[in-house]
């Protein structure tokens, strides 16, 4: 899961990228509704029980994807604070939604970053030792 995780950010990092290609990189491609739709994944990593591209607007770029964590292995946020280093918890609007925390991936000279989203179900301690019930990884212009 976290391999999987590390070369979708290295593979998102880089320029030019279609969402197709991202989609075909991480498993079969269930559905794909062209134009500005998001695509539908089946992913080869058995850790996600499903994955959906989604396309920049009115282009074939992709601007995230989303990872629904199958039930067989329990991720927590110390796996990934392990595989990413720290996180910062994200802002919920009146306190609604799941918890949720934010990795940043950065590699010197790619023209785009990646910010790892992890929705979460606190554990005992809060979101420290929750439970990672699914994962955006978003593709982010490099502003320096």
């Amino acid at each position: 899961m976290l391999d999987t995780l590390q070369k979708l950010c290295s593979r998102l990092s880089t320029d030019p990228l279609t969402a197709g290609a991202v989609a075909s990189s991480i498993g079969k491609v269930e559905e794909d509704g062209g134009d500005s739709e998001p695509i539908t994944v089946q992913p080869n990593d058995p850790a996600f029980s499903s994955a959906t591209v989604v396309r920049k607007w009115e282009t074939d770029e992709p601007v995230n994807v989303k990872l629904d964590l199958s039930d067989k292995t329990p991720v927590h946020v110390k796996d990934l604070v392990k595989e990413f280093g720290s996180y910062a918890e994200v802002p919920r609007i009146a306190g609604r939604g799941s918890p949720q925390v934010a990795f940043e991936w950065d590699r010197a000279g790619q023209p785009y970053t990646c910010t790892i989203f992890a929705a979460v179900e606190p554990g005992s301690h809060g979101v420290e030792n929750g439970t990672v019930t699914s994962v955006t990884v978003r593709r982010d212009i490099r502003l320096d």
